[in-house]
């Protein structure tokens, strides 16, 4: 199930066969239907529960167009291994927070954000830094700690040495690096702990740091390695346009596709290394963040909806 922008018209697809009913969350106003069906929707990101039979989902946007933010989607809505979802409206990771309009400064009031989590270098943050509105706390805390680059990672100066052998392979330790103390990580789960959200975190382009940040959370809600690896990988699709472009400028360099885009081999990295460290990633969450059996059970309990629901 999933609903999707088509022409600015909110469609939702059930994805299978057979009737339902649909609603708004908080309305009670239930419309019976069978295959797609076109929403009269205004609402910024609107949440909507779905019946088939005896089972009840809630469906959201996962990419959120009227942000008009490159890659800014909700991780929430996804089935645990237990049968529950994550909650929609907790978690949105996205590309650097751009609010240049008035138009984007209403929509992202509207998600009633609380804090913007900025896991780039310092010199991305001075190239291009985040519009931060009154009453939204900023947390800066570059993700990168490799020794060679520390926090003065750059990928369009890396770029610029032309040497994409190089810069696959630091990706690629990089994301072994990146899950173990880590401050940037830290952070965020002390603003899970505290409630503080919804948050948004985000990198350059919100798919490698921000990608490793979506597994972290959703990993610890419960969700399924090869759910998460799906997730990680539709940043392929939500950057498609900008990377064909960006990829043209680049045409005769090797792996441009996979320095631009995501590839699984460098999220299974940073899960071996987890798993290589640690053994099991309860003990990684103990061990790095404090975050014992009790801390994960009330993770649990105030981002997954109560109802279990079937994938």
């Amino acid at each position: 199930m999933k609903l999707v922008k088509e022409k600015d018209t909110l469609i939702f697809d059930p994805q299978r066969e057979g009737r339902y009913e649909i609603h708004k969350s908080g309305e009670q106003t239930t419309i019976i239907h069978e295959g797609k069906l076109a929403l009269n929707e205004t609402e910024l990101h609107p949440i909507y529960e779905v019946c088939f039979d005896d089972e009840t989902r809630a469906v959201g946007e996962t990419l959120i167009t009227d942000m008009d933010i490159l890659n800014f989607r909700d991780i929430g809505g996804f089935v645990n291994e237990d049968g529950c979802q994550v909650k929609y409206g907790c978690f949105y990771r996205s590309s650097p927070i751009r609010l240049d309009t008035p138009k984007k400064k209403e929509n992202f009031k509207k998600l009633k954000i609380q804090a913007i989590l900025d896991f780039r270098s310092d010199d991305e943050v001075r190239g291009c830094p985040d519009d931060v509105l009154e009453g939204v706390r900023y947390y800066h805390r570059s993700a990168i700690h490799d020794k060679e680059y520390d926090s003065n990672f750059d990928m369009g100066a890396l770029l610029k040495d032309d040497n994409a052998n190089e810069l696959s392979t630091y990706m690629k330790r990089i994301y072994v690096q990146l899950p173990f103390d880590n401050e940037a990580y830290k952070t965020m789960f002390d603003l899970m702990l505290d409630k503080k959200t919804p948050f948004v975190f985000h990198c350059s382009a919100g798919k490698d740091r921000t990608g490793v940040g979506a597994y972290l959370i959703l990993k610890t809600l419960g969700v399924s390695d090869d759910v998460i690896m799906d997730d990680y990988m539709m940043s392929n699709v939500y950057l498609y346009e900008r990377n064909k472009s960006v990829i043209a400028h680049y045409e005769d360099m090797p792996k441009a596709d996979e320095i631009f885009g995501v590839i699984k081999e460098n999220l299974l990295f940073t899960m071996k290394a987890i798993a290589a460290k640690y053994g099991d990633f309860k003990t990684y969450l103990k061990e790095e963040y404090d975050i014992d059996e009790q801390k994960i059970e009330m993770l649990k309990d105030t981002y997954l909806y109560k109802e279990k629901a079937h994938d």
